[in-house]
């Protein structure tokens, strides 16, 4: 698996997030980031969404990466970690696409 090419980073929307994934749009498509642990190691795997004709989403698994879990990827401006609370508009894109960059998850 590779990472995604992002050809236009002022694109990027989040779109929902829970405690073990992020949904997101980028350059017209949609991606989801998902958080599991497994024997004390977490990783992340990106995955494409495809919504089928009946609208139910389907995954494309692209790539994966030993990760710190989801809240590394997430800081909202000036904070050093983001709560349930925190709104989507407050997360930081720069942030969340340069720690996806550094785990080779996706291509600036």
């Amino acid at each position: 698996m590779n990472g995604i090419a992002i050809n236009d980073p002022s694109t990027l929307r989040f779109v929902k997030r829970s405690r073990w994934s992020v949904k997101f749009e980028v350059d017209g498509k949609r991606y989801m980031l998902h958080e599991s642990t497994e024997d004390c190691e977490t990783s992340v795997t990106l995955y494409r969404l495809f919504q089928d004709r009946s609208g139910r989403f389907d995954l494309d698994g692209i790539a994966s990466a030993r990760f710190d879990g989801i809240g590394v990827a997430l800081r909202g401006a000036g904070m050093s970690e983001v709560s349930d609370a925190t709104p989507l508009s407050q997360i930081s894109k720069a942030w969340f696409l340069a720690t996806l960059c550094a785990k080779g998850l996706v291509r600036l």
